[in-house]
């Protein structure tokens, strides 16, 4: 079964002790905190995704996938430097100049270019842009980093790895409580029958924030992401 974003805003609730009539809370502010914590996580745990971009003789602009973190090298150097297209007997027949030759020839998306290729990626803008402008067309097809994301089908965070996908959200969020007092802060007590006073909560509140915090990056920073769930 799919753990959709409804099942995370359940889920970053019973968390965060928000779940009662009276919620500190929207489940827009919720979601955001949540998306914020998958950006977080993403960066040590990214998933990798296929991506081709098809570029076009005299544009030197181009946009990158929604959720693209950053290219994955060995794929992209691939794409831009493909081996040369010469079988073994053909090897034994060239020189070692003739060999260099037709590997620099070829390294060139169809040899489209006479100087060598800049390719400057943007995350911030979501852009790719080509130096100088292609004269001819060709598809770079290669991998990617990508952000996790959750909406009403499903979450590409590994099943059990989604706690910890959530903690920096956790963290925002209760920190966000902490430091509210007019609102939010009134809104968690009466959510949680909690009668003592706000500065006592507010700092239980940071004190937990601040624990969570040391875990992720405990369980995610420091930990090699090979034993990621």
């Amino acid at each position: 079964m799919a753990i959709t974003i409804t099942d995370l805003i359940t889920e970053f609730r019973t968390q965060i002790r928000d779940n009662g009539t009276t919620q500190a809370l929207t489940d827009q502010e919720v979601t955001q905190f949540i998306t914020d914590g998958f950006r977080t996580y993403s960066k040590y745990r990214p998933r990798k995704r296929p991506t081709t971009i098809s570029v076009k003789a005299g544009q030197s602009t181009y946009s990158l996938p929604d959720d693209w973190i950053t290219q994955e090298e060995d794929s992209f150097e691939a794409a831009i430097n493909p081996s040369p297209a010469i079988t073994p007997m053909q090897a034994w027949t060239l020189s070692p100049f003739t060999l260099l030759s037709a590997a620099r020839l070829i390294a060139k998306p169809l040899a489209a270019y006479e100087q060598d290729v800049q390719y400057d990626f943007y995350p911030s803008d979501l852009q790719l842009i080509i130096v100088p402008v292609p004269q001819m067309s060709y598809d770079l097809a290669f991998n990617y980093y990508a952000y996790h994301t959750s909406d009403s089908i499903g979450c590409t965070v590994p099943y059990l790895d989604i706690d910890n996908a959530l903690l920096p959200g956790v963290v925002k969020a209760l920190r966000s409580i902490a430091t509210d007092y007019s609102v939010k802060l009134q809104h968690y007590k009466m959510g949680n029958n909690i009668e003592i006073d706000d500065k006592t909560v507010a700092k239980n509140l940071q004190s937990r924030a601040d624990e969570l915090e040391k875990q992720f990056v405990r369980d995610i920073i420091k930990r090699p992401s090979g034993m990621a769930g």
